[in-house]
């Protein structure tokens, strides 16, 4: 709430079904917010992807396994759920998997910003909506950073930490 009272971020309360921002210092922001309240009254897909977005959640435990879980020795089989799983993810790029939990996220994000921008269109004029268009632009890739960041950051702990057990064996 910080950050929105200071101007720095907006967001749709699904709950109350209300725009939270500063109109003083965000005001541009309630179109994009206005997409996201479209979303959640959406069905099908779109209402799908919405729902999948809280799967980035997930990253941290994809970021512990790939510091603390060894690779299994070649022929070794893992034993029980956990080691299945937690196997699974070491093995199969533990990047791959955080980029696919952010994947919903990006969509959905991109998604209220184009009907934000539909909401505004014919209350601005055309100067005022190329730069909203900016504006979302920029902020939808904010969403492919953390993506790109994330994956990144979790490939090369599970890189470092496999150098590592490497090295003593």
């Amino acid at each position: 709430m910080e950050t929105i009272r200071k101007g720095k971020n907006a967001c749709f309360a699904p709950n109350t079904k209300t725009i939270v921002l500063n109109s003083d210092k965000m005001a541009v922001a309630a179109f994009h917010e206005m997409g996201h309240a479209l979303n959640q009254q959406s069905t099908g897909l779109i209402k799908i992807i919405k729902n999948l977005k809280g799967l980035r959640g997930l990253t941290p435990l994809i970021l512990l396994t790939a510091a603390f879980k060894n690779k299994k020795a070649e022929g070794e089989k893992p034993v029980g759920v956990f080691d299945k799983v937690t196997t699974f993810v070491k093995k199969n790029h533990c990047g791959i998997l955080t980029t696919a939990l952010f994947i919903p996220t990006v969509i959905e994000e991109g998604i209220a910003s184009i009907r934000g921008s539909k909401v505004a269109k014919p209350l601005l004029d055309e100067r005022l909506y190329k730069q909203l268009n900016k504006f979302h632009g920029k902020g939808w890739l904010t969403y492919v950073a953390s993506a790109i960041a994330s994956a990144l950051a979790v490939e090369a702990v599970s890189w470092v930490q496999n150098k590592i057990v490497n090295s003593k064996a």
